[in-house]
């Protein structure tokens, strides 16, 4: 794999500080290592949580960060830019599914027809994330309201979202251990996690797993409250294809390495075979409404939208 260009004369150098979702810990940890190969004097430290947690800690923590990658482009658009960050690149998009154990005493056995049903037996148990913390839990809320509506059945999203929320966790990927220790039959998840851990899934239909961009407008038709910028503001967040998005803030304390980095996860011979070799399609180049603020040495990337 060849060197990724570099974002000055000095070669990226120091610690860099990242900050990603968690459905993206096993590319990035294999982006990062490649990253380290090609540019030993990079020490990558990376920290794990769910996007809007993320996001937060930059906003209102003041967490030094020199790359944030989140699960869900918005999550940049609505707590970052333009406070904390100038611009927001799309990269890659991925689709929910219910990821379910079988070795559990009910052995679930979901299919496209008995899904909803078999989640509101009460002998069966289910996680998903917390909405305010990771778009994943918000993606899930939003997929049962779609699957309401496809199926036409009103009550059946509020149904399932007052049941075993004794099982929310901050983000999606901290269920798992959930799942293999049997403490839940199944949880909502997003596809590449599910490919990289090798578990069995049921596929929901594109009318509600928010993966094809084609039924937009149908999602559309779905939408959640969630947490603003401040204390007791609230963002109405709708449906939509799922897209991830990356972003330098601006209290970046490396913001040359950061360049470096993200030239290097952008790139066709970079992060692009990594990403899809772990179940996420790739966007770029995509468009942004931020173009004239992403650095000239991204620009390849991005597209006026």
């Amino acid at each position: 794999m060849a060197s990724a260009p570099l974002a000055s004369d000095e070669s990226p150098r120091g610690k860099l500080v990242l900050l990603h979702a968690g459905s993206l810990t096993v590319p990035m940890e294999e982006v990062c290592e490649e990253f380290q190969r090609l540019h030993p004097e990079v020490d990558v430290e990376r920290e794990i949580a769910g996007s809007r947690t993320c996001a937060r800690k930059v906003s209102d923590l003041g967490r030094e960060c020199d790359v944030l990658a989140s699960a869900d482009y918005r999550v940049i658009d609505q707590l970052l830019i333009p406070e904390h960050a100038g611009w927001n690149i799309r990269f890659a998009a991925n689709e929910l599914v219910l990821v379910y154990s079988t070795e559990t005493v009910c052995d679930p056995r979901f299919t496209q027809s008995n899904w909803p049903d078999r989640l509101k037996d009460p002998k069966i148990h289910y996680g998903r994330a917390d909405p305010n913390s990771d778009p994943c839990g918000y993606r899930t809320v939003l997929a049962l309201r779609l699957a309401g509506l496809l199926m036409d059945r009103p009550g059946l999203a509020d149904s399932l979202l007052n049941k075993d929320n004794v099982y929310i966790r901050p983000k999606e990927t901290d269920l798992l251990a959930l799942l293999e220790m049997c403490v839940i039959d199944c949880l909502f998840i997003y596809r590449s996690v599910a490919e990289q851990h090798g578990l069995e899934y049921l596929e929901l239909p594109a009318e509600v797993n928010l993966g094809d961009p084609a039924q937009n407008e149908f999602y559309r038709r779905a939408s959640v409250s969630l947490t603003g910028k401040k204390p007791g503001e609230w963002i109405e967040v709708r449906g939509e294809a799922m897209v991830y998005g990356v972003t330098i803030p601006t209290n970046s304390p490396n913001p040359e390495t950061a360049l470096s980095f993200l030239h290097f996860l952008l790139s066709p011979e970079g992060g692009r075979p990594i990403l899809e070799r772990n179940g996420q399609p790739w966007l770029v180049p995509s468009p942004t409404d931020t173009w004239d603020k992403v650095p000239p040495f991204l620009r390849e990337f991005v597209l006026p939208e």
